[in-house]
């Protein structure tokens, strides 16, 4: 190789490793501010306990996600068919908000038995962020608000 292919090579190299660190910290950098809903001001007894409630809580819902995947199926194929069937539409669209409003139910249930057994000071240092979950759509980068 020439001196000057060893340079392009070694050049080349650099530029990967760089772009590789630039895309694995932004990726780092967006998923960190959304890995752990329980902040660190609080107790390591609350913590854990805290927790233990959610992770109650995400086995509860595994099943029921499981169930609106299968009833998002059913509609694309009920959308998709030869013939349209409104009242399977109907039925099919129906199962799925049943769902997810039971899904909203569990998880507004959840926060409440959590927020129970939290001091003041301590609800106060999670109630921002168990809101935004309440409110996260029009909060994050490229969902508009609605007009009022």
């Amino acid at each position: 190789m020439t001196k000057a292919m060893k340079i392009i090579f070694t050049l080349s190299i650099l530029i990967n490793l760089v772009l590789i660190g630039v895309v694995g910290g932004s990726f780092y950098k967006h998923h960190k501010k959304y890995a752990h809903p329980i902040p660190k001001e609080l107790s390591a007894e609350s913590r854990a306990e805290l927790e233990d409630d959610m992770k109650a809580s995400r086995e509860k819902m595994r099943a029921q996600f499981k169930e609106l995947k299968k009833y998002h199926g059913e509609l694309r194929s009920v959308v998709t068919a030869e013939e349209f069937d409104i009242d399977a539409y109907n039925e099919s669209v129906d199962r799925i908000l049943d769902t997810k409003d039971e899904m909203g139910k569990q998880k507004a249930e959840m926060m409440g038995n959590i927020l129970s057994k939290l001091s003041l000071e301590e609800r106060r240092k999670v109630s921002e962020r168990f809101l935004k979950s309440f409110t996260h759509k029009y909060g994050r980068k490229g969902h508009k608000r609605p007009p009022e």
